[in-house]
Parts: structure tokens; C-alpha cells; sequence
């Protein structure tokens, strides 16, 4: 497991990637958000998480942002790539999807990654990451989002 700096989105290489992820959420900020034509999403923090066979992630939030995803850039063919659970702790989240990865049970939203898909969610949202068995690596781009005045 080894995770970077949560800087990236500053960096010359991954500017493109960022200012396209927040454009994307732009583009959507009325649908996400109610009455917020006068902000702006913009990405405050980038990283990547490199991980294999063995690696759990806890259940964690991310306080510092409003919302925060999840963008899979290699996933492992072969065994489970680590499956990612969101905590929908009242059964309110609304699914927004074109794949069919992802179930709702119980009080949990559990998705299965794969290469290019980006997940999308309320920061403060309870999340983990279990039951990664391949030998491959998985490598992951998360970020956190605010909303600032335009």
C-alpha cells in the first residue's frame, strides 16, 4: 500500500485531470447541490493510492471536503480488486450510474471498481475498502471537492 501527497491536483502532470474532474461537477453542481448557481467546485485535494492482495481500507470520511470521489485508473483483472463500501446510513443516496458495478444492501452501497470509472460522493459519507486479493496492483486517484464563490 503507499499513498502520495495530497497534492497532485497542483502539479503540472495532473492539472489536465483535475480541471477536468472539476468541470464535470460543475457542469452538474445544480444537481447536486440545491440553490448554488453563484459557487464553484473546485478540487482541493489529489492523490493516488497504489495497494494489492491483502489491503483493507477502514471505514473513514473525508471532513476537509463537500464532496469526494474516486477515480480507478488500474484495476486487477484477476481476483476481488478490492471492493469499495459506502455507508448509506438512512437509505437516501441516490445511485446516479450507466454500469451496473454497484448494489445497495442493507444500510451499505458496495462497489466493485473498474478501470475508468469514477465514484462520486458526499464527503462525509462513512467509506472503506475491502477484500483486495490480487497480487496486481490497483491504483486509484481520490479526491476532495469544496464549493467556493464565484
Amino acid at each position: 500500500y503507499y499513498q502520495s501527497e495530497h497534492n497532485l491536483h497542483k502539479l503540472k502532470d495532473f492539472k489536465p485531470f483535475s480541471k477536468y474532474i472539476e468541470n464535470k461537477l460543475n457542469l452538474k453542481k445544480n444537481y447536486l447541490f440545491t440553490n448554488k448557481k453563484k459557487v464553484r467546485v473546485k478540487i482541493d485535494k489529489l492523490w493516488f493510492v497504489k495497494s494489492r492482495s491483502g489491503v483493507d481500507l477502514l471505514p473513514h470520511n473525508h471532513p476537509e471536503g463537500v464532496i469526494s470521489g474516486i477515480y480507478y485508473f488500474k484495476v486487477p483483472k484477476k481476483f476481488s480488486p478490492g471492493i469499495l463500501k459506502i455507508k448509506n446510513p438512512r437509505k437516501n443516496i441516490k445511485i446516479i450510474s450507466n454500469t451496473n458495478v454497484y448494489k445497495a444492501k442493507n444500510k451499505e452501497i458496495i462497489i466493485k471498481p473498474v478501470k475508468i470509472l469514477i465514484i462520486i460522493f458526499n464527503s462525509y459519507l462513512l467509506h472503506s475498502v475491502i477484500n483486495q486479493q490480487s497480487d496486481e496492483d490497483r491504483i486509484s486517484l481520490p479526491f476532495d471537492a469544496n464549493l467556493y464563490q464565484n
